[in-house]
């Protein structure tokens, strides 16, 4: 999470979407349209309810749910299909494991750079890392983004997973009202996105609909987002309020975050970059190679001149990715490197190197990487900008 992208207040990512020609042949970086952070701060807000301790297959209410869903097919005709290994896998798995393992995989999608960025726990409410918090440095210095990463996941890790499971009620109510108290009293006053991480169970406190109207009253212009491990009526009822409550909110099940290709990739664009994102592509590398050629040259010629258009101050983070072949580790690496390239590049050519950061993110499921032209997509750098308020042209429709 380079864990700020975030002075959010900054935090911005974007893309100068390009193919190769239409880079070379013309200037696409123009002024129509803003692209812009989804606010100066972003938090997660995770249920720590004794429910949230079973693994679905332990859970009684979970299972007569799903018991119920079967024969409901049953009756128009249609036999259950059998369950997948994946599908096996993350219901013999505690939901609380899964949580984490989800938070840590978001731990590199997140916005960073100096943002306002919690931790923080419902039932009861607590902080495991206020939006205040931030890793101690020597001589006093700003934490480095590889410091504050290291920082946010030793803070996933303080999310226990042997709570105890009888009587830990879900007061999503009382603890949606608390933390919007916490954002409206932090100085300066944060707005972001928080999202909820939660299998919907409400049964304590403030009705859900009451702890919603006390969030956005005081905070109308952030927006609550959920992770769903829902499996029951109350449940998936819980999550539907607060998802249509207000038309920002963004829902991902727990069980596509952990499993289906791009979908954490995509909820974390929409949730901490608004709906604005641009990509370079075409910047070409031999296989296994990370030296820019001169057809890549061109595309970074408009790179070059849209970052000298900038005020000085404007830093910029530099996002590799590459296609699915190849390991993980590999393409990490090679990500990586591509990226630095890039960056040799522009400092080479007049950027100060304090402007500009480097970062790896290995694979890329945005795209289909079944055919040649979604690998193409997904082999592309994302460039984000920070402590900025950037005007932007065509920005990328959400699907």
């Amino acid at each position: 999470m380079k864990i700020n992208k975030l002075n959010l207040v900054a935090a911005l990512l974007f893309s100068l979407a390009l193919t190769t020609t239409a880079c070379a042949q013309s200037n696409t970086f123009k002024t129509d349209g803003k692209c812009g952070p989804s606010g100066n701060s972003f938090a997660f807000l995770v249920d720590y309810s004794g429910s949230m301790m079973e693994a679905p297959e332990d859970d009684e209410e979970s299972e007569e749910y799903r018991e119920k869903q079967k024969e409901e097919l049953r009756k128009q005709g249609i036999e259950p299909p059998e369950e997948t290994d994946e599908e096996k896998e993350f219901l013999e798995t505690q939901r609380m494991k899964n949580a984490k393992e989800i938070l840590r995989r978001l731990v590199d999608m997140v916005p960073s750079n100096e943002a306002f960025s919690g931790l923080y726990s419902l039932a009861p409410y607590t902080a495991l890392k206020a939006y205040v918090d931030k890793p101690e440095t020597e001589d006093g210095k700003e934490p480095t983004p590889e410091q504050l990463r290291d920082f946010y996941l030793k803070s996933v890790q303080k999310y226990k997973e042997n709570m105890e499971v009888v009587g830990r009620r879900t007061p999503i109510g009382i603890a949606l009202y608390d933390h919007g108290q916490t954002m409206d009293k932090n100085e300066p006053k944060l707005i972001g996105p928080v999202v909820l991480v939660t299998d919907g169970r409400v049964d304590r406190g403030r009705k859900i609909e009451e702890g919603l109207d006390q969030f956005y009253e005081v905070n109308p212009h952030s927006c609550l987002h959920v992770i769903s491990f829902a499996d029951t009526e109350v449940g998936l009822k819980t999550v539907d309020t607060i998802v249509k409550r207000k038309s920002c909110s963004r829902l991902i099940q727990a069980q596509d975050a952990l499993y289906k290709p791009g979908a954490l990739e995509k909820f974390a664009l929409d949730v901490f970059y608004k709906d604005c994102v641009r990509s370079i592509y075409g910047i070409n590398f031999a296989f296994d190679k990370y030296n820019i050629d001169a057809k890549s040259e061109k595309i970074l010629q408009d790179v070059l001149d849209f970052i000298k258009s900038l005020p000085e101050s404007e830093k910029i983070e530099i996002n590799g990715w590459t296609d699915y072949i190849g390991s993980d580790a590999y393409n990490k690496r090679l990500s990586l490197n591509r990226a630095q390239a890039v960056k040799n590049w522009l400092v080479a050519h007049g950027i100060d190197a304090s402007r500009l950061s480097v970062k790896g993110r290995g694979k890329s499921f945005l795209y289909n990487n079944h055919t040649a032209e979604g690998r193409y997509m997904n082999r592309r750098m994302d460039l984000r900008f920070i402590n900025s308020g950037i005007n932007t042209e065509g920005a990328r429709k959400k699907s």
